[in-house]
């Protein structure tokens, strides 16, 4: 896959002239399009209704396969005691996370409804970006807590040098993207733990990796006299 989309970009890149790619989009910035725009430039209008009736068959997949995958995320929580747990009622006919894509469709249908599409799509790969981060974050932590709930079947190569580049890289990408994009990311932190803190925060009785770490480091702390 790396090596497929470095490839599609080389060709874009390669098909496009540069003012096309930096300037032909809306008010005069980046173009929307440019695979379409390379499509356009190799084989005419042919290539760009071919291109555009191939987005609409992908999108119309990846959208389907969004929702699905997302609703796992309220899924995990609430069985987890980190959410309601009507959002892990699974539908006896079905077998899926009913609620739980209910949620997750409204919540993407009303985004869709009141914020711009470009906006929409900076605030979703700052969302990806800061997912990959976290993730990052989170196999050191499960790596250094050593639960025995942790019984991964692979171990990333390169720990803890790879984890560390991706976290990095990750907040450094952010840093570089719209100020708006930005305030999305620092919202999702903060509403983030604001809901932890109000929902399961005075009555969690569960330890995370997290918190085995630093209660081994309190147990570890000499005590001195005086």
């Amino acid at each position: 896959m790396m090596l497929r989309y470095s490839l599609v970009v080389a060709a874009v890149v390669g098909l496009n002239d540069p003012a096309m790619l930096s300037t032909s989009g809306p008010g005069g910035g980046p173009s929307l399009t440019p695979m379409a725009d390379g499509a356009g430039q190799l084989l005419g209008g042919v290539g760009v209704v071919v291109i555009a009736v191939v987005a609409m068959l992908a999108l119309t997949s990846m959208a389907n396969a969004g929702v699905l995958a997302s609703s796992r995320f309220p899924l995990a929580m609430s069985r987890d005691s980190l959410a309601p747990e009507e959002l892990a009622r699974v539908s006896e006919r079905f077998q899926t996370p009913r609620n739980a894509i209910l949620v997750t469709g409204g919540l993407l249908l009303a985004l869709i409804a009141f914020v711009p599409v470009v906006e929409l799509a900076k605030l979703a790969s700052a969302f990806q970006i800061l997912v990959f981060s976290i993730v990052n974050v989170t196999l050191i932590v499960f790596r250094t807590s050593d639960v025995d709930s942790y019984q991964p079947s692979f171990h990333s190569p390169g720990y803890p040098f790879v984890q560390i580049a991706g976290v990095v890289g990750g907040f450094g990408l952010l840093t570089q993207m719209w100020t708006l994009t930005i305030l999305g990311a620092a919202g999702i932190i903060v509403g983030g733990v604001a809901w932890y803190l109000a929902y399961v925060g005075a009555g969690r009785t569960a330890m995370g990796a997290l918190g085995t770490i630093l209660a081994r480091r309190r147990e570890e702390k000499p005590v001195t006299s005086d």
